[in-house]
């Protein structure tokens, strides 16, 4: 039958709910983000990392960069947060639209910078991933 609408109480549900649904759904990166980001509100921020990492080997999605973001934050990483909004905003300057207005600023600026080099031809103007996800598709590769 038809399953009906999931009821979730709290960040916890959020987390189960979307564990259950990513095993449900791979390879769908919505659980994943979902999980990850419950995770990294509960202070799990090794297991939000990984299965950040492992949805974003699997598609890059703005969305899922600037919470990947968020957790290098979280784990001191400021030079990998930095690249992985920097990522998420040259795909969609709306993705980094909650991050704080100083920082969007700066990113959006770089943004318009690499875009307009790409207009005039410039090959390097895609900003790298972090060295935390290049190190790992390198692993992967």
């Amino acid at each position: 039958g038809k399953a009906g609408p999931v009821v979730v109480d709290g960040v916890e549900g959020v987390r189960d709910a979307g564990l259950a649904a990513r095993a449900a759904l791979d390879p769908d990166p919505r659980p994943a983000l979902y999980a990850g980001v419950a995770l990294l509100m509960l202070g799990d921020v090794a297991r939000a990392e990984s299965m950040l990492r492992t949805a974003i080997q699997r598609g890059e999605r703005p969305e899922l960069l600037v919470n990947y973001g968020r957790v290098r934050a979280a784990m001191g990483d400021d030079p990998g947060a930095r690249a992985s909004f920097l990522r998420a905003a040259f795909a969609s300057d709306a993705s980094v639209a909650t991050l704080p207005r100083a920082l969007r600023a700066e990113l959006l600026q770089e943004v318009a910078r690499r875009r307009q080099a790409l207009r005039a031809g410039a090959a390097d103007t895609l900003p790298p991933l972090p060295e935390s996800l290049a190190a790992s598709a390198d692993d992967a590769g």
